[in-house]
């Protein structure tokens, strides 16, 4: 048989210079075998195979491993084995088995091609993996970008080709058949756990069975025709998405179609993370852009990144891995205070901070000094100046103290809360609970740090006025 009855080799020229170096993976199954064999038919490419032992399968992985390994010697093929490490397994957290074991592939992936200076991968992706692939995509909810399909996809300086992506699998096993091809069967393939295993064994053949006996060939023809169109609508689109790592303005986005709006938000999110969006991600982001307060601080993307408003724009924020201390927070706290210790690098003037326990003030002078914890855990001591006192109808009731925000909190001589002058204000929530505020023992609310507006207020309700530094350390200036 012609290599090129399963591989298409016009897709693969284009991606990959004739002589240019490939990388392989091989797991031994009958599609990778025919994707090498073929390769190695078409005499084109150097080859390097690599393979992954995914530790999961005991001794009937070795043997795999082992198998590929002999075909290589046997071949004259330079041969890699990679192993994923058991500890980026366990603790998995808002992702499944199947996910954590493909982006563990693609980083051992991305490691071995760096250190053979190979820019792509060839893997055996085929026909009725698109088709899954579309089904599950569909089934989660992704909008017309996620259901695109590519010859090439770029996973950071490692370029993925898929050569089989016309070929079904009946034909690659035929293939294999006639040119005499070893290959392997791996058990797990038909473990129904695992979301791609249910729809290659049950929804597939049920609909072959109940509704379309060439379902397979439908979809893929359905899926081909939705990527074209999707592919053809991002070629002709104007370049709006911004470099990656950068914010993407809520003005911009907002004057756009209401269809460019969803296409630039997947672009964007797709760039500035490591996941996939779903149309609820979109969904939820485009909301957010589009709300008119503060008092939302973001949504929840994956377990490490939140996506925010900051300065009039949408930004992705990394929270980091969970560590002990982490996790007695929510996720939202961690991002309250990331983007809030971001506020405070472009304003080094600010004051904001987390007090633990409440400080009485008592003015000596009209001055006040205290020592107060910033955002990033150190010591900083501030300088509270009394401009002018409050007026008797509005003096406070008992004893000042300085601390951070309560829910009760108003505005003297009024039943007015303070977190409505935040809202009127639009106050970025992840601030809110940094700010300092001078208030009596009934929650009376006299002076506030950081927003010049809401004490101006303030001074008009109690006449009390006052000016908040921060004291140099002495040290700095020697």
């Amino acid at each position: 048989m012609n290599p090129c009855d399963i591989i298409d080799f016009a897709s693969l020229e284009e991606a990959i210079p004739r002589g240019t170096p490939l990388l392989v993976a091989v797991s031994g199954g009958a599609d990778s075998m025919a994707l090498l064999c073929a390769l190695r038919q078409l005499d084109c490419y150097p080859l390097k195979v690599v393979h992954v032992n995914h530790g999961l399968r005991g001794r009937e992985a070795k043997n795999d491993e082992l198998f590929v390994e002999n075909y290589c010697k046997e071949n004259v093929l330079e041969f890699h084995c990679l192993t994923v490490p058991s500890e980026s397994l366990k603790n998995l957290k808002n992702v499944t088995l199947e996910e954590a074991l493909r982006n563990e592939r693609h980083r051992l992936f991305e490691e071995k091609a760096a250190q053979l200076g190979i820019t792509h991968v060839a893997i055996g992706h085929n026909a009725d993996d698109m088709v899954e692939s579309f089904l599950m995509h569909l089934l989660r909810g992704t909008g017309a970008k996620g259901l695109i399909f590519r010859f090439a996809t770029k996973h950071n300086a490692l370029t993925h080709i898929r050569p089989l992506w016309k070929t079904h699998r009946l034909e690659i096993v035929k293939f294999c058949e006639g040119e005499g091809i070893p290959f392997v069967t791996d058990r797990t393939n038909y473990n129904t756990r695992f979301t791609r295993n249910r729809i290659r064994h049950k929804l597939l053949p049920f609909l072959e069975n109940e509704f379309n006996p060439q379902a397979r060939q439908a979809l893929l023809a359905a899926a081909t025709s939705i990527s074209d169109t999707a592919l053809f609508a991002e070629s002709n689109a104007p370049q709006e998405i911004p470099e990656q790592g950068a914010p993407l303005p809520i003005v911009q986005l907002l004057c756009m179609p209401a269809h460019r709006q969803s296409e630039v938000l997947y672009s964007w999110l797709t760039q500035q993370t490591t996941m996939r969006p779903t149309n609820n991600h979109i969904t939820a982001a485009l909301e957010l852009a589009r709300r008119i307060d503060n008092s939302i601080i973001g949504i929840r993307l994956s377990p490490t990144q939140q996506l925010t408003r900051y300065n009039g724009s949408l930004l992705v924020v990394n929270l980091g891995e969970d560590t002990a201390e982490s996790e007695e927070r929510t996720q939202e706290e961690r991002l309250a205070e990331t983007l809030a210790q971001r506020a405070l690098a472009e304003n080094p003037r600010f004051i904001l901070g987390k007090i633990q326990t409440p400080i009485p003030v008592v003015f000596d002078k009209d001055t006040f000094r205290a020592t107060i914890k910033t955002i990033a855990g150190q010591n900083q001591t501030i300088e509270i100046r009394l401009l002018s006192k409050p007026q008797p109808h509005t003096a406070p009731k008992g004893q000042l103290i300085l601390r951070n925000r309560q829910p009760a909190d108003i505005i003297p001589c009024s039943s007015v809360r303070i977190k409505h002058l935040f809202n009127s204000d639009k106050v970025p929530a992840y601030l809110r609970d940094y700010l300092l505020m001078i208030v009596d023992e009934e929650g009376q609310v006299f002076a506030i740090s950081y927003y010049p507006r809401i004490q101006k207020r303030l001074t008009i309700a109690t006449a009390m006025r006052t000016q908040w530094e921060i004291v140099p350390d002495t040290d700095d200036k020697q």
